[in-house]
């Protein structure tokens, strides 16, 4: 994505954690991406990309847990404020290049809680609404982060792929962030 379009570059119907690593940095270098402005989802089956990519490259990498705590007292987390972001975004005029993925876009809905802040649908109800992992919107999300520092990493280059590490081995080596 840039200030004015959005463009959905790569797109699997199977693959595996050390897949999409490989194809993230592959993207990443085709695209002229820096690794510190790569994010990942860390959760779920997210956290085991960013430990593919952590520990099979020294490159430096963000992970983060858009379920976190939003700094912005009306939001409820980190996704919805990047899905705010990307709605204001859409709304001034950024378009989105056709795709049939897009369509994705229709599973994401906007709710005030009771304490006033604003949460996205979780994916659970989507998935109860008969909706399917808006993945492509996720990545898309992503890209509309709120501006936070956090400590990058890097690390030597090694053999470490597959490694099942615990969770303060691996927050040494990726970067954590919303913290």
């Amino acid at each position: 994505r840039d200030a004015f379009k959005a463009k959905l570059v790569a797109e699997e119907q199977v693959s595996t954690t050390l897949g999409i690593a490989e194809k993230t940095m592959t993207l990443a270098s085709l695209h002229n991406i820096l690794p510190e402005n790569i994010f990942i989802d860390a959760f779920g089956v997210g956290h085991s990309i960013a430990q593919e990519i952590a520990l099979a490259s020294n490159e430096r990498i963000r992970a983060v847990n858009v379920g976190e705590k939003a700094n912005e007292e009306r939001f409820l987390n980190l996704r919805a404020v990047s899905y705010w972001r990307l709605k204001e975004w859409l709304a001034r005029g950024g378009k989105l290049t056709r795709h049939p993925l897009w369509t994705q876009f229709k599973s994401i809905h906007f709710k005030r809680l009771l304490s006033g802040r604003i949460m996205i649908m979780s994916k659970e109800d989507m998935m109860k609404n008969g909706w399917t992992s808006p993945d492509a919107t996720d990545a898309l999300m992503l890209t509309f982060l709120p501006e936070q520092t956090g400590k990058l990493e890097s690390f030597p280059k090694g053999t470490y792929s597959h490694q099942s590490l615990p969770d303060e081995d691996i927050a040494e080596r990726i970067m954590s962030y919303g913290k």
